[in-house]
């Protein structure tokens, strides 16, 4: 024999008095326990409910689900529930097409950091040797090593068409390593 423990709904506790507006611990101990034992079969029918998740209290998500209470005379239908965005995030961006202007657009340029290379290694060695390369336009900068006996490091800016031919390991001698360059944020001078 099966067992079901009814509790006490939302509109039951209202109209008892025992829903509080602003819950102590004694009444939360108290509305955590069941309240009767009912021996007799549940509903069978098919129940709905409303679920609001607030994830960051930035977006809500609703989401509705069904119990049959295993009655295999219940028919229930299942919907898709479209998950609700939240639309600020998107961007109204657009990027010019037109090459016939007065007015000239600058070249951008994508940053890597370029390390173990040689000490001698010179800026202009990174650069002729880029050009070998087909990569046409590059900046090269030289950075301060942790260990400048050992190795030098250089932070390469080429431009955005030829950042594919960057990230080729052919193109980079053996063991040579080439990364995103990290830029550091710069702490705001004090005020005295």
């Amino acid at each position: 024999m099966m067992v079901y423990i009814k509790t006490q709904s939302f509109s039951e506790k209202a109209k008892s008095g025992t829903l509080r507006k602003t819950p102590d611990k004694k009444s939360q101990e108290k509305d955590n326990i069941p309240m009767t034992i009912d021996k007799e079969n549940p509903n069978t029918d098919t129940v709905w409910k409303t679920v609001n998740r607030i994830r960051n209290n930035k977006n809500k998500s609703n989401v509705i689900y069904g119990s049959t209470n295993n009655n295999p005379n219940t028919d229930t239908v299942w919907k898709t529930v479209n998950r609700i965005r939240n639309n600020k995030n998107k961007s109204n961006v657009i990027y010019g097409s037109t090459n016939n202007t007065t007015i000239k657009r600058i070249t951008a340029y994508a940053d890597y950091h370029v390390c173990k290379l040689e000490p001698e290694v010179t800026e202009p060695q990174v650069i002729n040797y880029l050009k070998e390369k087909n990569v046409i336009g590059a900046k090269c900068e030289r950075m301060e090593s942790r260990r400048p006996k050992e190795y030098a490091s250089f932070k390469v800016s080429v431009p955005l068409p030829y950042k594919e031919e960057i990230r080729k390991t052919e193109t980079w001698p053996t063991n040579v390593q080439v990364n995103s360059f990290l830029y550091r944020l710069q702490k705001p001078p004090q005020k005295k």
